[in-house]
């Protein structure tokens, strides 16, 4: 998973971000450049009001501006993404570490011969016999 964003991303990156950030300047402007005192002029605080809403719309603005010429993705990864790399890197660990001894060929609960049945990645089993579950990984006692 790269960070590279495609050029459809990049296009469609800078549309938002302009707009965005056009949107945002715009008022930033037109908040700050009106002389103080003078008539129709806003209050200090109806500027600074403004002003923290304006910013997100900068910062959004920034952000799509600088993935249309960088072509970085400033996106985080999505929850899904995020949990399927961790789900990957459970398994490769799992994957790679060896049991040692023999696997459990028994029921522990009832003793009958374990047979063919499916055993999971993790070892368990459930006995074709008391549908008891159990794992073939566990030492004997």
């Amino acid at each position: 998973m790269s960070n590279r964003a495609s050029i459809n991303e990049r296009i469609v990156a800078g549309i938002i971000g302009a707009t965005f950030g056009g949107i945002g300047l715009t008022v930033l402007i037109s908040m700050w450049a009106m002389p103080f005192h003078s008539f129709h002029s806003p209050p200090l605080f109806f500027r600074f009001f403004a002003s923290f809403i304006a910013l997100p719309f900068v910062a959004l603005g920034g952000a799509g501006l600088f993935t249309l010429f960088t072509g970085i993705s400033t996106a985080p990864k999505s929850s899904v993404e995020k949990m399927q790399n961790s789900m990957q890197t459970m398994m490769s660990k799992h994957v790679k570490t060896t049991r040692t001894g023999s696997l459990r060929q028994v029921c522990p609960n009832c003793g009958a011969p374990r047979g063919e049945v499916e055993v999971s990645p993790s070892g368990d089993v459930k006995c074709p016999h008391c549908k008891a579950w159990f794992n073939v990984f566990e030492e004997s006692q």
